[in-house]
């Protein structure tokens, strides 16, 4: 691209384009308004801080073609950066490659003369070895020649794209000077917008100012008669106070009549039900020794009970029966017999442990009633109060 590409690229670009860029590189999303007020705002206060100037606003399309502009510069640069890089690079591979040459070289003479020593001396074998080394010193020269000539080549051809490089970056030297002139002058005024900016947030925070003072003076009205209707409400709650103390004093009395009367139906409930539970408790006790006694007698009972089976059994034999299916049938109804019998001696301990349940709970409800009498309102206290 020449210097006439470069003037175009300042002149010429789509003004469709519905996103403001900024120079550096960010999207501005202000509208054309913005933009106007904006302007005007940056005039309003270059005409209060600065003398007028006949220069004009640089407008965001012109600020695109700068972007772009910028962008093909440093494009350009880093080419010619780039092209430096490999040539010195080549330039530093061709100065190793000559001097693995001169090594070679070096060490090809010395073979050679140890040669032609040898062969003065007549050692053959030596004469064949160091002939062997000789030639493979040879091919490591030739190909580090070739290396050498491939080498240059390329380094002919990394000087010759410097070139080109360094001519097209030439070319732009004018374009570059306007171009760094506009960036100082949209730098200024994005410096001139930015006064107006902080002018515009100085008004606003005094406003703001303004504004907080006129409140606090209204919360402070506020916070005053807040106090005041709180002081005559605490008079007011104070006579109410008095009030209710009265009637709770009264209510308080009856509570205190009403528990005494339950408190005394209650313990003539409980001394019954003690009553009930030791009567309980001695016939519990009373049924255990009956139950001792009916085992050792059931046990007596077993053993006169094998002893009549086993007569049975000669008897029953001696009679041509069967006694097994004779005897079977006689301890299912023993079994069946004794099963009920322990049966209702359960049933019997099943009631005394309900009624120790029953009187531990109603215990334990009267110490709750003692301890949080709120918690039980008989309806009977509520038609009262």
């Amino acid at each position: 691209m020449d210097t006439t590409n470069a003037k175009m690229m300042l002149g010429y670009m789509d003004d469709d384009d519905d996103e403001i860029l900024d120079y550096d590189g960010n999207l501005d999303l202000s509208t054309d308004n913005e933009d106007e007020d904006e302007a005007e705002s940056v005039q309003e206060y270059n005409m209060q801080q600065y003398p007028e100037t006949p220069d004009e606003k640089i407008h965001w399309q012109e600020q695109i073609r700068m972007i772009h502009l910028r962008s093909h510069l440093n494009q350009l640069m880093e080419k010619v950066r780039h092209a430096h890089y490999v040539t010195d690079k080549t330039r530093e591979e061709l100065k190793k490659c000559r001097s693995q040459i001169q090594q070679y070289e070096s060490e090809r003479d010395d073979l050679f003369a140890e040669i032609q020593g040898k062969e003065s001396e007549g050692n053959k074998s030596a004469v064949h070895r160091i002939r062997a080394a000789h030639q493979r010193v040879c091919g490591e020269l030739e190909g580090e020649q070739n290396l050498e000539k491939m080498i240059i080549e390329r380094l002919d051809q990394a000087e010759y794209e410097l070139a080109l490089a360094e001519v097209e970056r030439g070319k732009f030297l004018l374009a570059e000077d306007d171009l760094l002139h506009r960036e100082h002058k949209l730098s200024q005024e994005k410096t001139d917008m930015a006064m107006v900016r902080l002018a515009k947030e100085e008004t606003l925070a005094r406003q703001a100012l303004t504004h907080r003072r006129k409140d606090d003076r209204t919360r402070r009205d506020v916070k005053l008669d807040a106090e005041r209707r709180h002081a005559q409400a605490i008079e007011e709650a104070e006579r109410s106070h008095e009030r209710a103390n009265k009637y709770l004093q009264k209510t308080m009395d009856k509570l205190k009549q009403r528990e005494q009367q339950e408190a005394e139906r209650y313990k003539t409930d409980m001394s019954k039900k003690m009553d009930m539970l030791l009567k309980l408790k001695n016939d519990i006790t009373h049924n255990r020794e009956n139950l001792r006694a009916i085992r050792a007698r059931d046990k007596a009972a077993e053993r006169k009970e094998m002893e009549e089976e086993k007569r049975e059994r000669e008897i029953i034999k001696m009679q041509g029966g069967n006694p097994e299916e004779m005897l079977l049938v006689k301890k299912r109804r023993n079994e069946v017999e004794k099963q009920r019998n322990q049966f209702e001696a359960d049933q019997k301990l099943k009631k005394a442990a309900i009624m120790q349940k029953i009187l531990t709970e109603e215990e334990n409800i009267k110490r709750r009633r003692q301890q949080q009498p709120y918690l039980w309102k008989s309806p009977n206290k509520e038609a009262d109060l």
